[in-house]
């Protein structure tokens, strides 16, 4: 992945519904190139899918818990399938440590969370648990970002820089300079007439 794929893919996080021709101008690439970016990230597996976020408030769902518990081993997979059937169990992780299984449940109140606990400890193989509540969050991402070689990014940047320079350059107009004859109000431009090419009008004369 090089800067200009990990610039779209950030695009992209921030927004899925961005436009082609928006990210074009943000790359500074043309559709086609950029059209042929996004299906080689597509088809390599790095972006997997696009998708909607949903704030769980709006479903009143207000509350945030992480639960620890400790399972059998055998029973792994039939937990996995209990899990999988369950809305308000977002994520599930075998971890190491002192608990086997991690939880992430987003539900409704305290009398909901006290339904599932109860529906998540009777099941067979599942020990000791821990619940903790979420008062906050400070951090919350879906994915993780593009991670770009720092070199890359300072190549990128310098020259976006000498990019901005010469665009800068070419925006000031060569005027040419001219000499105002105040007496008669004529004006000549410099190096416009040409030695020994100076020519005298006649006017005509008046009876």
């Amino acid at each position: 992945m090089d800067f200009t794929d990990a610039k779209i893919v950030e695009l992209l996080q921030e927004n899925a519904r961005i436009s082609i021709s928006e990210i074009s101008k943000s790359v500074s690439m043309s559709l086609s190139a950029v059209s042929e970016r996004l299906k080689k990230l597509e088809t390599s597996g790095l972006i997997e899918k696009y998708t909607a976020l949903i704030d769980p408030h709006y479903l009143g769902q207000e509350l945030m818990v992480i639960m620890n518990l400790c399972l059998e081993e055998e029973q792994k997979l039939n937990f996995r399938e209990f899990v999988a059937k369950e809305r308000e169990i977002l994520e599930c992780h075998y971890i190491t440590g002192e608990y086997d299984i991690n939880l992430k449940i987003v539900t409704k109140n305290t009398v909901s969370l006290e339904q599932l606990i109860t529906k998540v400890k009777s099941f067979p193989g599942v020990g000791r648990s821990q619940t903790n509540v979420v008062l906050s969050s400070f951090k919350s991402n879906c994915s993780i970002g593009p991670i770009v070689d720092p070199k890359q990014l300072e190549k990128a940047e310098k020259q976006e820089e000498a990019e901005g320079e010469e665009e800068a350059k070419g925006t000031k107009e060569t005027k040419p300079i001219t000499k105002t004859n105040s007496k008669g109000g004529k004006s000549a431009a410099k190096g416009g007439a040409a030695k020994g090419g100076k020519a005298k009008a006649k006017s005509p004369a008046i009876k």
